[in-house]
């Protein structure tokens, strides 16, 4: 995706791949992580450990909260 997407125009700030990250692609990461779907959806390698402790308390993963669209106003 390499920070660019078609399909969505909500991007977060990643402190997992050092840059923004659209909503979809965030998305992935969790599913990735969380051994749903594999690895080849990502662009890059996922380090799940670095993914368990970022992605967990990061406040725009979508898994974290009911609506996350109110978030990308910040």
């Amino acid at each position: 995706m390499n920070g660019t997407s078609e399909f969505s125009d909500i991007y977060f700030p990643s402190r997992m791949v050092g840059r923004d990250m659209c909503e979809g692609e965030c998305y992935d990461v969790q599913m990735v992580r969380m051994r749903f779907i594999i690895e080849d959806v990502l662009d890059f390698p996922l380090d799940r450990a670095k993914a368990k402790e970022i992605c967990e308390s990061c406040e725009y993963n979508q898994l974290n909260s009911p609506d996350v669209s109110d978030r990308s106003k910040k």
